[in-house]
């Protein structure tokens, strides 16, 4: 197969490029921290992506969308919260989990290196359900524009 007539590859970014799970699974642990709660964070951190996801999948198939992934994060977040019986997690940590930690969204170690290895070639685009914020935050905090 030859890769002459390819000019550009889309990158997965929110599942591949970046570790969301650390950043979630430590926000979920400082909030936990705080309030002396001691639960399976990784696990909630796991729950919060799942639920996450499908509120994106099909979003825009039958209408326009009425929010993106960092909205998503949000309404999630609060309904997991609430299944969970962790009212006692308030606006700070609900913040810092649903917004902050996507924030502080950490490349994988080798992604710097991958990427500029295929742009050496060819344009390298993200392809992503994340917001905007996200995909550009990310990639300036980890270096990958």
């Amino acid at each position: 197969m030859s890769l002459a007539g390819i000019k550009a590859l889309t990158v997965d970014t929110g599942g591949t490029v970046l570790d969301w799970h650390s950043s979630f699974c430590d926000a979920f642990a400082a909030a936990g921290h705080r309030h002396g709660i001691e639960r399976n964070w990784a696990a909630l951190a796991n729950d919060l992506r799942r639920r996450s996801m499908k509120a994106m999948m099909n979003l825009g198939e039958t209408e326009p969308p009425r929010y993106n992934f960092d909205d998503a994060h949000r309404f999630c977040l609060d309904a997991l919260l609430a299944d969970e019986g962790l009212d006692a997690f308030d606006e700070t940590d609900r913040h810092a989990i649903a917004w902050d930690a996507p924030l502080g969204f950490k490349a994988w170690p080798d992604v710097k290196e991958g990427l500029a290895a295929l742009r050496a070639h060819r344009m390298a685009v993200s392809f992503t359900l994340l917001s905007y914020r996200l995909v550009i935050d990310s990639s300036r905090r980890n270096g990958l524009c």
